[in-house]
């Protein structure tokens, strides 16, 4: 049968009508998966996550501070710095009393924090808030508190090292330390200030997280020579001699769980070698990030070493972003890193309080 002119026309129209849907669904989809790598929702709502501590065992309540809002995997500031009517206005909306929060640790949830009270820092906001974790959290360690309903739904997964875990990490922490310049005397004086087993990924293998110091304390001397008198020249103290300064070498190490060959295994790592990957305590253990630092302590005595708050998965691509805080001159602050595919990457920094 042989079709008009219009006929056809009415044809060509339905078939390219039928068509044009199914095109702009797969141009759809083809965009979500763009914008959304991490698996999250495009209209999910912004999240708050907030650090939590508890600084003083007399105190009932423990400390919260806003840290960072997420929203479709992205990072934010909770509000903007040196603003106070800003400032005013969030302890309004997110720290009012008795609003509650979700508190993780090791990357799940562990309990709920109720807030009591707000006040303002130096540069701040701070809120002050009951804490229920069900004994789950040591007293001397910090955690997070969250209101989204989404984040931290896997098993919390953190816990002491064990003896053969401490073990092998501190053999590459004296390895890294060798490596920049360390002598065996100062070796002597290596103190950890905190060292900490958690599963980031959730394959059932834990990561350790610690820190660790050396601080070297220098003397000087005003010294004079005494007359030569019918002798040789002898050194004679014409002045007090007392500590003039001191001098840290600070470390937080990320020691990832590998299962390698003997032949991967670096051993003995040398000057020359920068890349994290190059330490290693064979298996179980190798660098996953080395944030070191040799630096000259103000009289005032400030430090600025880097510490683990705790680990949550805040984009949903199956990788626990770590927070820390960073101590520095009369301030603190938090910064969060990410594992991408050439390491570990902050990826994010805010001010915890400056007086």
């Amino acid at each position: 049968m042989k079709l008009s002119n219009s006929q056809s026309l009415q044809l060509l129209f339905i078939v390219l009508s039928l068509l044009v849907p199914l095109a702009d669904m797969h141009t759809h989809a083809t965009l979500v998966e763009q914008a959304s790598p991490a698996r999250t929702k495009a209209n999910e709502k912004a999240a708050l996550v907030c650090v939590v501590s508890h600084g003083d065992p007399e105190e009932p309540q423990s400390n919260m501070d806003a840290v960072v809002r997420v929203e479709n995997g992205k990072l934010s500031q909770p509000y903007p710095e040196y603003n106070e009517a800003a400032q005013k206005n969030f302890a309004g909306n997110y720290f009012a009393p008795g609003k509650k929060y979700r508190v993780t640790f090791g990357g799940g949830e562990v309990g709920t924090a109720t807030v009591k009270s707000s006040a303002m820092g130096c540069n701040s906001i701070h809120a002050a808030a009951t804490v229920d974790d069900h004994k789950k959290i040591p007293p001397h360690l910090s955690a997070l508190a969250t209101d989204s309903v989404t984040l931290g739904k896997k098993p919390a997964a953190r816990r002491p090292p064990t003896d053969p875990e401490r073990e092998g990490v501190m053999k590459m922490v004296r390895q890294i330390y060798r490596a920049r310049g360390t002598l065996p005397a100062s070796l002597n004086t290596l103190k950890t200030t905190n060292l900490t087993a958690t599963d980031l990924n959730g394959d059932g293998e834990f990561e350790l997280i610690g820190s660790f110091v050396i601080e070297t304390r220098t003397r000087s001397s005003n010294r004079t020579k005494s007359p030569k008198v019918n002798g040789p020249t002898s050194p004679k103290v014409s002045g007090p001699t007392g500590p003039s300064g001191s001098s840290r070498r600070d470390l937080f190490l990320i020691a990832e769980a590998q299962r390698s060959t003997p032949t991967q295994a670096a051993g003995a790592a040398g000057p020359s070698l920068s890349a994290e990957a190059s330490f290693s305590a064979g298996p179980p253990f190798k660098a996953g990030l080395v944030n070191f630092q040799f630096y000259k302590l103000p009289p005032e005595g400030f430090d600025s070493a880097v510490d683990f708050v705790d680990q949550l998965d805040l984009d949903g691509d199956g990788v626990a972003e770590v927070f820390v805080q960073e101590h520095g001159f009369d301030a603190y602050g938090y910064s969060i890193y990410k594992k991408t595919r050439t390491g570990w990457r902050k990826v994010y920094t805010t001010t915890g309080d400056a007086c």
